[in-house]
């Protein structure tokens, strides 16, 4: 799987904290078939982002020859990269078609100020 994650942000050089992401991953309920990893920003407010892979059901890791389409969902304000890959934020038809065509989804969850979409705090910040 890591060599899949290389392959899908070549250009992001960066350290997964797995500290943060079992955290998360206790409290949230994340389906079998989706894995959770963070990766370190240099932006104040999304020090780290967690970011969740869906995979798709036939995958198989020892398939080298296989190759995998990827869909990246940015989830809008107030929503997270755990309901994006569920399909809970208005894009069911766009994991159902990842489903359908084995591909591999990929949705971060983006913080703003320590507030998970704080869009007061996001105006604020921007202008």
């Amino acid at each position: 799987m890591n060599l899949i994650i290389k392959l899908i942000l070549p250009a992001v050089v960066c350290a997964t904290s797995t500290a943060l992401a079992q955290k998360q991953k206790a409290a949230e309920k994340i389906p079998s078939n989706v894995e959770m990893f963070s990766v370190r920003t240099s932006v104040r407010q999304d020090a780290q982002v967690l970011f969740y892979l869906r995979k798709p059901t036939k995958f198989d890791p020892s398939d080298k020859k296989t190759v995998y389409r990827l869909l990246f969902i940015c989830p809008y304000l107030r929503a997270t990269g755990l309901q994006a890959v569920r399909g809970e934020i208005g894009c069911k038809e766009l994991i159902d078609l990842a489903e359908q065509r084995q591909w591999f989804v990929l949705a971060p969850t983006f913080k703003m100020a320590g507030n998970v979409h704080n869009r007061q705090t996001f105006l604020q910040n921007f202008f």
